[in-house]
């Protein structure tokens, strides 16, 4: 699963929100009448990359709170991540 969606695409939507402006900045001088509707989506796009970027950052702070937490209760050094574990079987004896 990807770790980093919301907030690519939050960073994505904010961009595009700064284009849909400057966009609307360029119609609303020449007084036409699609400005507004550019000045909408724009307004969603920037509401939506802001509020993605929100709960990423939220969900980031939670999720260092709990490695935090559990290198406090078990010392960092006694953790084995989940990249460190390997299986390893043990080669069967023959003395059965």
């Amino acid at each position: 699963m990807l770790k980093k969606t919301k907030f690519y695409v939050g960073i994505t939507m904010l961009i595009q929100s700064a284009s849909f402006m400057a966009m609307f900045i360029m119609l609303c001088r020449k007084k036409k009448s699609l400005s507004k509707a550019i000045l909408a989506v724009a307004l969603a796009g920037g509401i939506t990359g802001a509020c993605l970027l929100y709960l990423d950052a939220k969900d980031e702070l939670k999720r260092r709170k709990i490695i935090a937490a559990r290198d406090a209760c078990c010392g960092e050094h006694d953790w084995i991540s989940d990249e460190d574990y390997e299986l390893h079987e043990e080669p069967a004896s023959d003395e059965e």
